[in-house]
């Protein structure tokens, strides 16, 4: 019974515990529902609010933690209500913000790039508040950018035109000048800009008196007559004006263009200008292509019975604009240019100038001047230098016998490949101070005084008997037999090699054995070299005794002077 008691007791007691973890278990299960409930109703109504507390607090968008779900259940709806209107007004805000940004990042890009440059860490609200600057910025920047696209726009034109004249107007005249031309910049200052224009021109002309006009005599013959051209009594031919239609027809294949026959100079008249726009010489700049407006108040001035308004400036259809005018100077010209770009300023004008008289100042004129005296200075230098040198290829030719390459091509082909000179040692300093080698005769006439002279006395004599004494003597042979007798007299003698080309100067001589020798023979043409022993020459030591020992001392001899650049080894004569 006891035991049965004991079982009954613990099979109760594992009922009672099941129970209470039930319960607690039902507790735990059912507790939160409420909560979530109140938070899911919390969230549809307040998801601003909701949001942002959950942020804040690090909640999970799910959470189903009940502490977490009590700290948003237990917040009044009050606080709720206050709470996402406020951050519903934020929004309202941020969104207001974000379309007003937008419509300046469209309307105002540039000028907005600019201010984020200038406030590097600006807002978009403080963007917003600068709204007006921003787009001044921008209006500046884009008024910079028309201008600059402007001025390029005139670089191609202009440049386009300047090789188009090569074409279709050559032997005109063509000069650069800058036009003024003021742009904006992207700040909206007022800056000088860069608006270049070639003009093109038929003849010039300069008043300036006291030039020197040698090498222009067709400028001052046109400035001395420039009263004729106003009064009809000289003009252009039609070829002139053909060219200048020529260069209109091509400009015209790639641009509208407008033709502006100026009429703003007050030194000419309304019946000279159409005189010479219209009827000299047959020529017209009329029956152009349809795409071509001429502008032309002088035709309209006589049509209308009226004067010319020198001042008055035209509107032009076209962007490309070509005037074209009978006399320009430099001031001129920028003026009509100045004017013409302000009247057509909408269009922005593109320009180039034509005129049949082009007036230059007088820093151009001396410049012109001086270029074309220093061309001529450079021209005359040129055929004085071929001048000089063709006298000195003359002057080499006469140098050389006539059959310079035959003694050439003997000497080669009997294996002599220099000449021989021997002197003493302290004569090389002296031969590279004057230059090269001289005769004695040449050196007592130029009074030179040289440590050791070969031949003194009676060879000196030998030579004056026969004619040669103003020859420097050259052997075939390295090794004279003179050398022996001048080094038993103590004298330091070195070798010198001269090139064979000294044997084909005009002068030169040959001698069959020593010169000094009454019985040699010498003359200075190939049949003399010809006589000249070259196997005995080329060979060594020959004793007296041998029949070749006077053979073996032929000579050449040089008239009066070798210059050290025949001779080979003059910086390392070899020792003897």
């Amino acid at each position: 019974m006891e035991i049965t008691r004991i079982i009954l007791y613990c099979i109760l007691g594992i009922i009672i515990n099941i129970g209470l973890w039930g319960l607690i278990i039902y507790l735990i299960v059912s507790i939160p529902r409420p909560f979530e409930k109140k938070v899911e109703k919390i969230r549809n109504q307040f998801p601003l609010a909701y949001r942002n507390f959950i942020d804040k607090n690090h909640i999970s968008s799910y959470s189903d933690k009940i502490f977490d779900l009590w700290k948003i259940a237990k917040r009044s709806p009050e606080t709720w209500n206050e709470e996402e209107k406020k951050l519903q007004e934020q929004e309202r805000k941020r969104r207001e913000i974000d379309i007003q940004y937008k419509e300046i990042e469209k309307s105002f890009s540039e000028g907005l790039k600019k201010w984020r440059r200038l406030n590097p860490n600006t807002t978009k609200e403080i963007i917003i508040s600068n709204k007006y600057k921003i787009e001044d910025y921008d209006t500046f920047i884009k008024i910079a950018q028309e201008f600059n696209a402007w001025e390029e726009e005139q670089k191609e034109f202009t440049k386009k035109c300047r090789d188009l004249v090569d074409i279709t107007m050559p032997n005109f005249g063509c000069y650069p000048y800058q036009v003024p031309f003021k742009k904006t910049n992207d700040e909206g200052k007022s800056i000088d800009g860069n608006y270049k224009v070639w003009q093109s021109f038929a003849g010039s002309y300069c008043l300036e008196t006291d030039l020197d006009y040698v090498d222009f005599e067709r400028v001052k013959e046109n400035t001395n007559n420039l009263n004729e051209f106003r009064n009809i009594s000289r003009y252009y031919l039609s070829s002139v004006y053909e060219k200048i239609r020529h260069f209109i027809e091509q400009l015209s294949n790639d641009y509208p263009v407008s033709i502006y026959l100026c009429a703003n100079n007050p030194e000419w008249s309304i019946e000279s200008l159409h005189y010479h726009y219209y009827t000299c010489d047959g020529a017209s700049l009329y029956d152009l292509p349809n795409n071509v407006e001429i502008c032309d108040p002088v035709t309209d001035a006589l049509l209308d019975g009226t004067e010319i308004n020198y001042d008055n400036y035209p509107e032009l259809k076209n962007r490309h604009i070509v005037i074209v005018e009978m006399q320009t100077d430099n001031d001129h010209l920028k003026e009509v240019c100045k004017n013409i770009i302000e009247k057509n300023k909408k269009n922005r004008p593109l320009i180039t100038y034509i005129s049949f008289l082009k007036g230059y100042e007088r820093e151009e004129m001396m410049k012109l001047i001086m270029e074309e005296r220093q061309k001529r200075q450079e021209e005359e230098e040129r055929q004085k230098r071929e001048r000089e040198e063709e006298e000195k290829r003359k002057a080499e030719l006469e140098k050389y016998k006539p059959d310079k390459d035959a003694i050439i091509s003997l000497l080669r082909n009997n294996g002599i490949k220099c000449f021989y000179h021997f002197t003493a040692r302290d004569n090389i300093a002296l031969i590279k101070q004057y230059g090269g080698l001289y005769s004695w005769w040449s050196l007592k006439q130029k009074n030179i005084t040289v440590p050791f002279l070969g031949g003194e006395g009676f060879g000196q004599q030998l030579d004056v008997r026969h004619g040669l004494q103003d020859y420097v003597r050259l052997s075939f042979c390295d090794d004279h037999p003179m050398i022996f007798k001048h080094q038993q007299n103590g004298i330091d003698l070195v070798l010198l090699k001269i090139d064979i080309e000294v044997a084909t100067w005009k002068d030169s001589l040959f001698s069959d054995i020593n010169a000094t020798d009454n019985n040699h023979h010498h003359g200075g043409s190939i049949s003399d070299l010809r006589m000249v022993n070259f196997d005995a020459v080329k060979r060594n030591y020959v004793s007296r005794d041998d029949d070749d020992f006077k053979p073996h001392q032929a000579e050449v001899m040089v008239k009066t002077f070798i210059p050290a650049k025949y001779i080979i080894n003059l910086d390392s004569p070899l020792p003897l």
